[in-house]
C-alpha cells in the first residue's frame, strides 16, 4: 500500500494535469497562476489517432499520452512489424494488435479509509484491457471514490511562541518548525540552564565569556624555595585565578629565581693527553669527567701494561693488528705428477702472512695448477663390438661390459668354434628352418590313448614324446571314449538318512524300483538335491535300471572323496 503523494508523483502527466489531479484528491481548486494564459492549461492529451495500417506490414500506433504546444496535442507514434500483415487496425491474427489500453476503470473507495486508484495504461490480453491498481491510505477518510480534504493540507507551522524565562535560571526555548493537528500547529520545547541568570527571554551574559586567563603572576621567592605559578589560570566571576607550586632550589633563591648551579653549561670533555708512565706502561685518562662543586673538572686515570712498549704516549701497536691471512698463495705444480696447495689460512709474523704448503702426487697428472681429471669418469662401458666371423668356422663374441683405460672402453672377447660354420656373426645350427609339428593322437589299442608331445628340434631333428592314458569307456578315432551316463538327465532325488547331508540322485529306470526307493528314502521323501557346498559326486552302477549319484556332504573333503569313490568302481563327476 502507497501513500496518495507518492501514488500522484509517480504518475506520468503533464505538469497541469498532475496538479489538477492532486488537488481534486485533496479538495482544493486552482491551476496556474497570476501569470500569462497558457494555451495548454485547460488542454488534456489523451486522445490519441487510431492505430492504422502504415503498409501491407507495418502498424503504426501512438502513444496514449500525448504532449501539449500552442493549444494542439501530439502524440509520439511507434511502427510495428506485423509477421502475418496488416489488416485496418490492427496485426493480422493478433487480438491485440492496435488496442491501446487507456480508459482504465474509475477509482473506488476499498473501505473508509483507503482508495483503490487504477493505473492509466492497462496490458492488453486476448484483445481485452487489463489495469494495474494501489491503495492509497487517505489520512481523512475515502468518499465517492476519492480522498476526504486533509485539514492541516497547506498548513506551514514555522512561527513558534517566543522564548521565554520559566524562572531566573532556566530559559525554554521552541523549536523553530512544528506539526499540525486538526488544522493547528504544535511546537516542541526544551529547558536550558542559565548558569548567569535569565532575564527576558535570553540567558544572561557570562562575565568570563570572553577573558583569557594567560597572564599569571612572576615567580618569587619563599626562604630558599621558589613558588612558580601556572602559565593558565582560570576565570571566575569575570577574575583569573592562577595555581602554583612551589620548587626547592638546591643554591637558594633569589630575586625571584633559583641561584646558578656553578657546573651549569660546564662540560667535562677535555682531559689531560695520557702519557707513558715508563717504557712498559701507559697513563689513560677517561674521555668524559665530572664538574666539582667549584665548577672544576676531574678525570679518573688508568694504567695500562703495554706488550710492545710505550712511547710516546700511546702503546706501541702490533704490526699484526688488523692483518687478516686468507689470501693464499696459487696453486702450482711442482712438477708433471705432483701439486703443491697452499693452506686457505695463515699466520702473520711481523705484518707478514705465511701458509702451509702440501704436495700432492696426481695420478693422471699435473696441469696449469691442477690435478688432472681421470678420463674414465662418467663412461660407462656396455656397447661391446657385436659378435663377428673370424672365418668359416670361428665366431668371436665380445663381453657385454667393458673396462674403461684413459677414457676409451674396453671389451673382452672368446673365440668359439662352429661345428656347423659361421654366418652373420652368429654358429649356424642344423635347425635353421626346420619346423616342428605334433603328431596328432592315436589309440594304441581299445582303451589306451597314445598322447604326442614336441620337445623341438635338435641337430636338425624334431623330438617327439609321448603318454599313455587309459580310456574308461573305450578309445576310438585317436581320442577317449566319452561317459554314457554322465550326460544323463535328473529323475528323481532325496536326501539321504543318518549322512550328514548327503543326496543321492536316480537315473536312468532306477528310480521307478520301489524296493530301492523304499530302502534308500524311507517313506518315498522324494526331494531336490542341493549342489552348493558338496565336494563332488559318485557315479555307480552306470547303464543299468539302478544307476544313481551319491553327492558327498559338505564335510568329506573332496581327495577322499574321489578315493571312497574309486574303491567301489565308481566314475567321479564332480558336482
Amino acid at each position: 500500500m502507497i501513500s496518495l503523494k507518492t501514488f500522484v508523483r509517480n504518475l506520468t502527466l503533464p505538469t497541469c494535469s498532475l496538479l489538477a489531479l492532486t488537488l481534486a484528491m485533496a479538495s482544493l481548486v486552482g491551476c496556474g497562476g497570476d501569470g500569462p494564459t497558457d494555451s495548454c492549461a485547460s488542454v488534456t492529451c489523451n486522445q490519441p489517432p487510431a492505430a492504422t495500417c502504415a503498409s501491407p506490414t507495418v502498424l503504426r500506433t501512438y502513444a496514449p499520452q500525448g504532449s501539449c504546444a500552442d493549444g494542439t496535442c501530439s502524440y509520439q507514434q511507434t511502427d510495428v512489424v506485423c509477421q502475418n500483415g496488416c489488416e485496418g487496425d490492427h496485426c493480422a491474427g493478433d487480438p491485440c494488435g492496435g488496442v491501446v489500453c487507456n480508459q482504465p476503470p474509475a477509482n473506488t473507495c476499498a473501505d473508509g479509509s483507503n482508495l483503490r486508484v487504477y493505473a492509466p495504461i492497462g496490458n492488453c490480453g486476448s484483445g481485452t484491457c487489463a489495469y494495474g491498481s494501489n491503495l492509497v491510505v487517505c489520512p481523512g477518510g475515502c468518499a465517492n471514490g476519492q480522498c476526504v480534504a486533509d485539514p492541516c493540507m497547506g498548513v506551514t507551522c514555522k512561527t513558534p511562541d517566543a522564548n521565554r524565562c520559566d524562572d531566573p535560571t532556566h530559559l525554554r526555548v521552541f523549536e523553530a518548525t512544528g506539526t499540525c493537528g486538526m488544522g493547528a500547529c504544535i511546537y516542541q520545547s526544551t529547558v536550558q540552564t542559565c548558569s548567569a541568570g535569565c532575564d527576558n527571554g535570553k540567558c544572561k551574559a557570562d562575565p568570563c565569556a570572553g577573558v583569557t586567563c594567560t597572564t599569571p603572576p612572576a615567580s618569587l621567592c619563599e626562604g630558599a624555595s621558589l613558588r612558580v605559578f601556572n602559565a593558565v589560570g582560570t576565570c571566575g566571576a569575570g577574575t583569573c585565578a592562577y595555581g602554583s607550586t612551589l620548587r626547592a632550589c638546591a643554591q637558594g633563591c633569589e630575586n625571584g629565581q633559583c641561584k646558578a648551579d656553578p657546573c651549569t653549561g660546564v662540560q667535562c670533555t677535555t682531559p689531560e693527553a695520557n702519557h707513558c708512565d715508563d717504557a712498559t706502561h701507559l697513563h689513560v685518562f677517561d674521555a668524559v669527567g665530572t664538574c666539582g662543586a667549584t665548577g672544576q673538572c676531574s678525570y679518573n686515570a688508568s694504567v695500562t701494561t703495554c706488550a710492545l712498549g710505550c712511547d710516546n704516549g700511546h702503546c706501541v701497536s702490533d704490526p699484526c693488528a688488523g692483518v687478516t691471512c686468507n689470501t693464499p698463495t696459487a696453486n702450482s705444480c711442482d712438477d708433471a705428477t705432483h701439486l703443491r696447495t697452499y693452506a686457505s689460512s695463515g699466520t702473520c709474523a711481523q705484518g707478514t702472512c705465511s701458509y702451509a704448503p702440501t704436495v700432492t702426487t696426481c695420478d693422471f697428472g699435473c696441469e696449469a695448477g691442477h690435478c688432472k681429471n681421470n678420463p674414465c669418469t662418467g663412461v660407462t662401458c656396455n656397447m661391446p663390438d657385436a659378435d663377428r666371423c673370424d672365418d668359416s668356422t670361428h665366431l668371436r663374441k665380445f663381453s657385454a661390459a667393458g673396462v674403461c683405460q684413459g677414457g676409451s672402453c674396453m671389451y673382452t672377447s672368446t673365440l668359439n668354434v662352429c661345428t656347423f660354420g659361421c654366418v652373420g656373426g652368429r654358429c649356424k645350427d642344423l635347425c635353421d628352418g626346420v619346423v616342428c609339428v605334433t603328431p596328432p593322437s592315436t589309440c594304441s589299442d581299445a582303451t589306451h590313448l597314445q598322447v604326442y608331445v614336441s620337445s623341438g628340434c635338435s641337430l636338425g631333428q624334431c623330438q617327439v614324446t609321448s603318454t599313455t592314458t587309459a580310456c574308461q569307456f573305450g578309445c576310438s578315432n585317436g581320442a577317449c571314449n566319452p561317459s554314457t551316463c554322465v550326460e544323463q538327465s535328473l529323475k528323481a532325488s532325496c536326501v539321504v538318512p543318518n549322512s550328514g547331508g548327503a543326496c543321492q540322485e536316480f537315473r536312468g529306470s532306477a528310480y521307478n524300483d520301489p524296493s530301492l526307493l523304499a530302502q534308500v528314502c524311507p517313506g518315498y521323501a522324494l526331494t531336490a538335491c542341493s549342489h552348493a557346498n558338496t565336494p563332488g559326486a559318485c557315479l555307480t552302477q552306470c547303464g543299468t535300471a539302478n544307476e544313481f549319484a551319491y553327492y558327498y556332504p559338505s564335510t568329506k573333503m573332496e581327495a577322499a572323496a574321489k578315493s571312497e569313490c574309486s574303491a567301489i568302481n565308481g566314475i567321479w563327476i564332480g558336482k
